[in-house]
């Protein structure tokens, strides 16, 4: 009797014996027990038998037909359970999961004491992880008491979690299964290599003394030592360019890197009158990133203490796996979108990305304002969309009423008027507005204006920009404005650093003149002070100010958790939230 093995998971295919026993013997002491017609009988088998041998030839949609025949014969028919199953497990291969549930289910409801059944659950367990639904899975593994392995259960944890795309996920999973060994040990791999924060260390911890996983395995989170050196290499994969670089073309599209360059070659000069010794070492990764990974590729880059760039505003698969295999930070100096550091605990956004910026700007409301009700809106864009989101799940999880939730664009800024009319007075106590659309700005701020509002205001920092409005209405609307790329032109420090990039540069600086040159002391005095992991040791300080610019605060991972929140004091710009030491 040759063997047959219908299950899909290729970690248990391994196994064949009971699967056998499971197929054959049961069937065989059925066969005889049944007072049926020897022609009924006979039909059946032959449509059995024809159906597994079409499962064998990879046939899966004819195996589902001829194992259906069979299963829809009742009641004399000592074939229709296992039919049903190896239909289930056809459905399966042919990629019909939905049906191959369908079956799962009806086998639950209908013979809820057949002893096969945990053959069915664990099939069904593997079906759900395909779908992506570990809950329903891993709930199905629960229910097996009997017939299955914890060698096979765990196999097909780790096998389906191990693909898992972010450290975020796994973490949810395993609050939903808290108990679950195999769930824990997955988790503890990620977060040994992945770690970045020491929230993150903790929970490792936990997760090694819980389920008494191997010590010498998970001795550290970190996947390399911090070491000290004389002087440390900094490389910067910019966008220079280099057929672009005319001092009388204004327009150059990459004139941020260049300004970017010049503030991180002055900040340079600054650590090195400190006795800091940093090279950096130049790459030109061309427009667009179109030569990254010629890049990458070369041998010296490996050798690095640590990356600033690329400039790009959306994740670089490359980037990640290159820091990864070579245990090498990197800083993003441009960037606020949340995925790029996602799947990568090696890479920094020196700037807050766009969720932490809501959030911030919700708790300062709270905590300085109390408000019990609130209208947010939100522009068309991603970034308009993430920030208000967030912004709205910290009010909301707050207990602060949320008025109006609403989605404004300029070709349809009507939602502001019905919302901000004078008969909602009374219910608004803030007034939030995530959009740099000057026609959607103009019809916001106009609205408040007209209906009288006394309540506080969260903007944009593009409306600085906007002819249209001016320093008295700001300043009358209680305005604040969510504004990570502020730099105070009023500080001494900051007036020293223009002076001197004007004398050396021969041009005014910009915004990415000021990021390069804060950029490269922050991150130069970490290496220098640390050595090339400096992850613990700057996520343990927490905020420190920055030379030019407001400053960074990296104790809640590896996005910059200080988003500066500005109004006008006077007629000045002035952060209002820097922390208190």
């Amino acid at each position: 009797m040759d063997f047959f093995e219908p299950r899909t998971s290729k970690l248990i295919t391994k196994t064949p014996s009971r699967m056998q026993s499971f197929l054959w013997v049961a069937i065989t002491s059925l066969l005889f027990s049944y007072s049926i017609s020897a022609q009924s009988l006979e039909e059946n088998k032959r449509k059995f038998n024809n159906g597994k041998e079409l499962y064998k030839l990879g046939n899966y949609s004819l195996a589902m037909e001829a194992f259906r025949q069979v299963a829809s014969q009742r009641p004399d028919n000592p074939f229709y359970q296992y039919a049903s199953y190896l239909y289930m497990a056809s459905a399966a291969k042919a990629n019909r999961l939905s049906e191959a549930m369908m079956m799962a289910a009806q086998l639950e409801d209908k013979y809820p004491d057949w002893n096969k059944l945990h053959e069915v659950r664990f099939l069904a367990a593997d079906i759900s992880f395909k779908q992506k639904k570990f809950k329903d899975a891993l709930n199905y593994l629960n229910t097996i008491d009997r017939g299955i392995t914890e060698k096979e259960k765990k196999a097909m944890v780790v096998n389906y979690l191990s693909k898992v795309s972010t450290v975020d996920s796994l973490k949810q999973i395993h609050k939903s299964f808290p108990q679950n060994k195999y769930v824990g040990e997955v988790l503890a791999n990620r977060l040994m290599g992945q770690t970045s924060s020491p929230k993150d260390e903790e929970l490792l911890r936990k997760l090694v003394k819980d389920f008494k996983l191997d010590t010498a395995a998970f001795v550290s989170s970190y996947k390399f030592k911090s070491e000290k050196k004389q002087s440390y290499n900094v490389a910067l994969l910019f966008p220079f360019m280099l057929d672009e670089l005319n001092p009388e073309n204004t327009n150059r599209s990459n004139f941020y890197a260049i300004d970017m360059y010049e503030g991180l070659k002055l900040g340079n000069e600054a650590l090195a009158k400190q006795g800091i010794k940093i090279n950096l070492i130049t790459y030109d990764v061309g427009k667009d990133n179109q030569g990254l990974d010629s890049v990458l590729a070369k041998p010296e880059l490996k050798n690095m203490d640590l990356i600033i760039g690329p400039l790009s505003n959306s994740p670089l698969p490359g980037v990640s796996s290159f820091l990864g295999d070579n245990a090498i930070f990197a800083v993003n100096p441009v960037s606020s979108n949340p995925q790029i550091i996602s799947n990568n605990p090696l890479l920094y956004l020196s700037e807050p990305d766009f969720s932490i910026q809501g959030r911030a700007a919700a708790r300062y409301l709270n905590k300085n304002f109390k408000p019990k009700s609130a209208a947010i809106f939100y522009g068309g864009t991603p970034k308009d969309s993430i920030i208000a989101f967030n912004y709205h799940q910290v009010l909301l999880d707050s207990g602060v009423e949320i008025r109006a939730f609403k989605k404004v664009v300029k070709e349809d800024v009507s939602v502001l008027t019905t919302v901000l009319s004078d008969s909602l007075n009374y219910d608004i106590e803030s007034i939030f507005l995530s959009s740099g659309d000057q026609t959607v700005a103009a019809n916001f701020i106009s609205e408040i204006e007209k209906n009288g509002y006394k309540v506080p205001v969260i903007g944009s920092p593009q409306w600085l920009q906007y002819s249209f409005f001016n320093i008295d209405q700001f300043k009358r609307l209680n305005v604040i404005f969510i504004y990570p790329g502020f730099v105070d032109y009023s500080l001494p420090a900051v007036n020293d650093f223009r002076k001197n990039y004007r004398k050396v540069v021969h041009l005014i600086p910009s915004e990415f003149s000021f990021i390069g040159y804060d950029v490269i002391q922050y991150f130069g005095k970490a290496l220098w002070l640390y050595g090339t992991n400096f992850q613990k040791n700057i996520s343990a300080i927490g905020y420190i100010p920055g030379m030019t610019t407001p400053g960074y605060d990296f104790s809640k991972g590896n996005s910059n958790s200080f988003v500066p929140l500005v109004k006008f004091e006077e007629n000045d710009l002035k952060v209002i939230n820097i922390p208190v030491k």
